[in-house]
């Protein structure tokens, strides 16, 4: 074949190649190119993302720490406590001005600012919100129009203040005015207790564990025998809390509040000659005016002591002197909280004090006579009720009444407290002991007498209740107390799983009352939360000794927190003969009570 055909064959198919229409290579770049932009918007996206959620974590501790500070003192004190809320924000670095506190689930409206002031509903537990706020400059969130982005955090924390003790109404002790006699059983008016205190340089072994600092027998919580060795001791004696469940003035008022020696069964002997001061032919100064009647059942001693029906017992209060020490003087001081259930940091308002007195009553009370520094004659306030002072509260406003007594006395104290508006219904306040109490139970034989015991409230669900009972059970028989849930409440008739500093397990509830193992033994079972076979013989068992109760709350315990009588547990207090027991209680949950709700 000729080469000139070869040649042309070549260029043929070197021309039958089409040629490009146009150059595709810059589609790639412009695609790259979009999808750079995208992805630096994403990525600077999920850097500002990073940067709030950065923010809120810190704003979420600064709002917790804040509202666990602002909780405390909420609602005693709200200015107190938005201010203590706002330093602590502040601190961590969030201007004042980012804060609100609120209450979670006030009864009453709230300001916008961040001292917004709301009182709650009065019940516990105290809950306070905190919401920090703060404005976040975006870094790159400006390429989509979002230059700055809020950021909230919220905390809210509750205070679960010192449980309340002996009594849901206006009223701590008994009132015989208002109880008709004899008594068949227990009543509100008559609930077969007084308050007590002793005197300082009083004898621990006799009841009082707080307020008696002398030891004179091996004694549970002492560091020794004699005068200062009780590690119990409280100088301020017993602080009772007055709590408004509703706006009202009230005058606070005690009942038979000076020490007068009468002994504990108020018997008539040479030194208090009550037989004669209740047929004294007039009483100068007495409050009923000249009411020979009223006196006559007022100034009665108890002519049988093993008959708790005695006419008598209706005024024994039952204050008893210990040797030849000198009567307690005992001061009454009234104080508006700052922080409830706190009566460290609460403000005096006023203060009476009251000598104690021993002697022949018909001598005194016939004549007009006045202790050496008393308010007045003695027949004014001896088994009457007398005004310490009026207070204004709003709900959830609480005061204080600390009783406290001198220290070179020995002696046994016995009185009550309460509010009053006067004749009309029982004010919105309730009275009872903070935290712990003394009392001087006086019951009567076969009788079950039910004291009010604590109040727990829901936010108690899942903590232990733990109870110490001291010298309980100074009787002429055996008896048995137990623990009562709030009817209210949906534990039912028995709290499940108590224990108790008890006794071995032998005897058919589970242990035996002979034992002398209290306040030092195992926890042990008791059944239907009662402790049987107090006293009986047992001695150092129950003499001078503290005994505890643990009481788990169940983790769905519900009651009714918005009823001022509702959660109070109960303790059934039974013995085959009469009982004039003084006694010391105490009660606390496990665990701070301050803690972070949400």
């Amino acid at each position: 074949m000729p080469a000139g055909s070869v040649t042309q064959t070549r260029r043929t198919r070197l021309e039958s190649v089409p040629p490009r229409a146009t150059d595709e290579r810059g589609v790639v770049i412009v695609w790259l190119v979009i999808l750079l932009v995208v992805l630096l918007g994403v990525t600077a996206l999920a850097l500002d993302v990073g940067y709030w959620r950065l923010t809120q974590t810190r704003e979420q501790r600064a709002a917790d720490a804040a509202a666990l500070a602002g909780a405390v003192t909420f609602p005693g004190d709200a200015t107190q406590a938005n201010a203590a809320a706002l330093a602590i924000a502040g601190s961590n670095g969030y201007s004042v001005a980012a804060v609100t506190p609120v209450s979670a689930g006030a009864s009453c409206p709230l300001g916008a600012g961040p001292t917004s002031v709301c009182t709650g509903a009065g019940t516990q537990p105290f809950q306070y919100k905190v919401t920090v706020t703060q404005t976040v400059h975006n870094m790159f969130g400006g390429i989509f129009g979002i230059g700055s982005t809020t950021v909230h955090a919220s905390g809210t924390a509750e205070y679960l203040k010192p449980l309340s003790m002996g009594s849901p109404s206006n009223q701590f002790g008994n009132d015989p005015d208002a109880t008709s006699w004899p008594i068949a059983a227990a009543s509100p008016q008559y609930p077969n207790f007084w308050a007590n205190i002793a005197g300082g340089n009083s004898v621990k072994e006799n009841g009082d564990a707080y307020a008696a600092d002398y030891c004179d027998i091996p004694t549970d919580g002492c560091s020794g025998i004699g005068s200062g060795a009780n590690l119990d001791y409280k100088a301020n004696g017993y602080y009772y809390a007055v709590d408004f469940s509703g706006d009202a003035t009230v005058n606070l008022q005690a009942f038979d509040p000076a020490f007068v020696d009468v002994g504990d069964f108020c018997t008539n002997n040479s030194t208090n000659n009550l037989l004669a001061a209740s047929n004294l032919p007039a009483v100068p100064d007495y409050p009923q005016g000249n009411n020979p009647a009223d006196w006559q059942k007022r100034y009665l001693p108890v002519g049988n002591q093993g008959n708790q029906q005695d006419p008598g017992y209706q005024y024994c209060t039952g204050d008893q002197l210990f040797g030849s020490g000198p009567p307690p003087t005992t001061t009454y001081t009234v104080l508006k909280a700052k922080i409830p259930g706190d009566p460290g940091t609460a403000q005096p308002v006023c203060s009476v004090t009251y000598p104690g007195f021993s002697g022949d009553l018909a001598a005194a009370l016939g004549t007009g006579f006045t202790v050496p520094g008393a308010p007045g004659p003695l027949a004014t306030y001896f088994r009457q009720w007398v005004n310490l002072c009026p207070v204004t509260g709003q709900t959830g406003d609480e005061y204080f009444i600390e009783v406290s007594t001198d220290r070179p006395s020995a002696g046994h104290n016995r009185f009550s407290l309460r509010a009053t508006a006067g004749s009309g219904p029982a004010p919105p306040v309730e009275i009872a002991g903070n935290a712990y109490m003394g009392i001087y139970a006086n019951v009567g034989g076969g009788q079950t007498s039910q004291f009010y015991l604590a109040r727990v409230p829901t936010a108690a669900a899942g903590h232990t209740l733990v109870l110490n009972f001291y010298d309980i059970g100074d009787a002429s028989s055996t008896g048995s107390l137990q623990v009562v849930p709030p009817p209210d409440s949906n534990v039912g008739a028995n709290f499940a799983n108590c224990q108790w500093t008890g006794n071995s397990s032998t005897g058919a509830l589970g242990y035996a009352a002979n034992t002398p193992s209290a306040p030092w033994g195992p926890l042990s079972p008791i059944p239907n939360c009662e402790i049987d076979g107090v006293n009986g013989g047992g001695g150092t068992i129950w003499n001078a000794q503290w005994s505890t109760v643990t009481v788990p709350i169940p983790n769905n315990y519900t009651c009714n927190d918005s009823d001022p009588q509702g959660c109070w547990l109960k303790i059934n207090y039974l013995f085959a003969g009469g009982v004039n027991d003084t006694t010391s209680w105490n009660a606390y949950l496990l665990g701070d009570p301050v803690r972070l709700v949400q």
